[in-house]
């Protein structure tokens, strides 16, 4: 099956606000969901997951950069377009991140 669908999560246009709280959620659950698999990991096999580990620094890093940017927005009363796509696609074999 070599089948993928798209599927529009964000597209609008929003306060410096309202663009912080929608983004700050989506990064801070990410953040939070590899937290716990490397929990997971250490508890049941005594091991973090490197992969899990690099991704919380890239969102941590991530983060601070939207922050300033919010920050930037705001103080300049500017609106902020947001786009995000979900695209899903099967594979065999799960790629080993």
């Amino acid at each position: 099956m070599n089948t993928t669908n798209e599927y529009k999560l964000i597209d609008g246009t929003f306060s410096a606000q309202e663009a912080r709280e929608i983004l700050l959620d989506m990064i801070n659950k990410k953040i939070q969901f590899h937290h716990l698999k490397n929990f997971s990991s250490e508890e049941r096999f005594g091991k973090p997951v490197p992969a899990s580990l690099k991704r919380i620094k890239e969102l941590e890093r991530d983060k601070v950069e939207l922050l300033n940017k919010l920050e930037i927005a705001a103080l300049g009363q500017y609106k902020l377009r947001i786009k995000a796509s979900i695209v899903l696609g099967f594979c065999k074999q799960p790629e080993l991140v």
